[in-house]
């Protein structure tokens, strides 16, 4: 079919729905006819015909839903949301204007409200409504606590697109101030909840000079007391700062750096290591919250601004052999960290066994701690392994160059193993899937790098992807090891 014959056809697709939506009655086949022009119109990049009429009824349509209770209104909003995509902003605003929108803002219709958050999310500029009250109204639904899921997670969508914008950041957050204070100060858990989200969405754009403190940085004496009122709130918190973190840790020089921040978050990062040194006494903290402490220590030992984490480590976290959980630790710290301050401890848990996986998988991902146990790595012990395990272990020393390095010069059964497959009846679906990508890995290195390797791994891949080894897994055959 040539793109002048897709064109027309997209065009007459677009035209019968139309037809279809200003029958009255409409047809039975409406939901159907709605459904197949989604699915031509979804992947245009621009519109071939006008789009006005068939948005305006839509529009229509929405307006009178009650009349036609078989009509797939969510499957409307979808065409909707795909002709607002692609269609100039000028003529969205010619079928929904400033009132139209302020109109479904406020009423309790489900669809039309989705409709508007999507006008304003897709507005060109960004800033056109940044003056209305309309951002006021999207606030007050986001802070209803009955709102509907599907329209707060619509709303935070149009936050995250909207958020780079200095006007509406200003509208959110200096205009609407007052109602971000008394909802931190004293707002139930869900709508703490979703401030902590509305304010990790817009700090992302925020640069010291606009940095508001008050409203960005929940302080000690803060978390203190939503700890003793909901051990939740606590958790909320700590995802907020986690969020900010990833963010802090996104490597591009292109940005302007943002270690300014640290003023205000090193009392932070104090007051979770005291909560983790002082576990025993807060039992909840220490039933509920450790995993979720895990993850922001984490993400603090990559960022270590100003050596952060070492001080955490020091007062607080206490990586040593008599802290209980030091095997979590030796799993999820930068193993570079780890070489530099802990090299002992390293060297005494790099074991080869399935009981020290997720430690071995952490420091072979840093040149230097593997290097500290890369003596540790035989054939022998590896291959004693059951296979899922191997697989597990495997799949992450191929993502490294200098492992598969010392693969191939020390144990080059380990890659032998890795290509006979022999027929070998291996039902978790997850094995099969890390075999499978560990051989990737291994091939997107250089065939210079693999030599003799790389032939057999390319026909073993083949196989896998093409023969029907997946397929021929059967679900009631014991599992093998080597």
């Amino acid at each position: 079919m040539t793109e002048a014959s897709e064109t027309n056809t997209v065009v007459n697709i677009i035209n019968e729905t139309y037809i279809a939506l200003e029958t009255n009655p409409l047809p039975t086949n409406i939901n159907s006819l709605l459904e197949k022009c989604l699915t031509n119109i979804r992947y245009l990049s621009s519109s071939p015909v006008n789009l006005d009429p068939l948005l305006r009824s839509i529009k229509a349509l929405l307006l009178d839903k009650e009349e036609y209770l078989f009509l797939d209104d969510q499957l409307m909003i979808e065409v909707m949301d795909h002709i607002l995509k692609i269609a100039p902003f000028d003529l969205v605003l010619n079928v929904f204007t400033m009132k139209d929108i302020e109109s479904a803002l406020i009423s309790n219709n489900t669809s039309l409200i989705k409709s508007a958050l999507k006008v304003i999310e897709l507005s060109s500029p960004k800033s056109i409504f940044a003056s209305s009250p309309l951002f006021d109204l999207v606030l007050k639904l986001y802070f209803y606590e009955e709102t509907d899921l599907d329209i707060i997670n619509k709303i935070e969508n149009l936050f995250r697109s909207l958020s780079s914008d200095e006007l509406v950041a200003n509208k959110i957050l200096v205009n609407n101030k007052p109602v971000l204070l008394s909802i931190k100060k004293g707002a139930a858990l869900i709508n703490y909840s979703r401030m902590l989200e509305l304010l990790s969405i817009f700090v992302v754009h925020i640069n010291q000079a606009t940095f508001d403190e008050e409203l960005f940085i929940i302080t000690p004496e803060e978390i203190a007391s939503l700890v003793d009122k909901d051990i939740l709130f606590f958790i909320q918190i700590i995802n907020y700062y986690s969020k900010l973190l990833d963010d802090l840790l996104i490597d591009d020089f292109t940005r302007e750096s943002k270690d300014w921040i640290y003023q205000y978050l090193e009392p932070i990062f104090n007051v979770l290591g005291q909560y983790y040194k002082k576990r025993d006494e807060y039992v909840e903290i220490k039933l509920f919250t450790l995993s979720y402490l895990f993850q922001i220590f984490r993400k603090v030992s990559y960022w270590n601004y100003e050596n952060c984490f070492n001080l955490l480590d020091k007062h607080y976290l206490e990586l040593n052999y008599q802290n209980e959980h030091i095997i979590d630790f030796l799993s999820f710290v930068n193993p570079k960290y780890l070489y530099e301050y802990h090299s002992e401890i390293i060297k005494e848990y790099a074991d080869i066994k399935p009981s020290r996986l997720s430690i071995l998988r952490n420091l072979v991902s840093n040149e230097k701690s593997f290097n500290l146990i890369k003596d540790n790595f035989t054939a022998e012990d590896i291959l004693k392994m059951p296979y899922m395990e191997q697989m597990v272990l495997l799949e992450r020393m191929s993502q490294y160059k200098y492992c598969v390095k010392y693969i191939l010069h020390t144990m080059p059964t380990i890659l032998g193993n890795l290509v006979n497959f022999n027929g070998l009846h291996i039902i978790e679906t997850e094995t099969v899937e890390l075999r499978e990508q560990t051989i990737d890995n291994l091939i997107h290195f250089d065939v210079d790098l693999l030599g003799t390797w790389y032939a057999p791994l390319v026909d073993e891949l083949n196989k896998i992807k093409y023969h029907g080894i997946v397929k021929e897994v059967q679900p009631k055959v014991e599992s093998m090891y080597l």
